[in-house]
């Protein structure tokens, strides 16, 4: 079975998207071999990194990395969510958001 004969299985309404989805794909191939590590550091907006404690720890690691390279970012960890913590916790998510917004303007 193909790939898109598996997607329109899993999802008959893929079947009307066909390349947007493998736009899709192309694109998620193409970010997930992009790092912008090295721009970090020129960042000069206030910036707010956060992630859920069920987010998986290469995903923990690399907002660490930001924060710690992103000169004055704040960092937080919210409780209860994975990946999509603006969908798990969504009070905490936008009290974070709301107070990083008040603290830069």
């Amino acid at each position: 079975m193909s790939e898109r004969q598996l997607i329109v299985q899993l999802n008959p309404q893929a079947g009307c998207i066909g390349d947007l989805h493998r736009a899709t794909l192309d694109t998620l191939s193409a970010i997930s071999t992009l790092s912008f590590q090295g721009l970090l550091a020129a960042v000069s907006v206030p910036t707010l990194i956060c992630f859920g404690d069920h987010e998986r720890p290469p995903m923990q690691q690399a907002s660490r990395e930001m924060h710690e390279k992103i000169t004055g970012s704040d960092f937080a960890i919210i409780e209860n969510a994975g990946h999509l913590s603006m969908i798990d916790q969504p009070d905490a998510f936008t009290k974070l958001v709301r107070d990083h917004i008040g603290k830069a303007n």
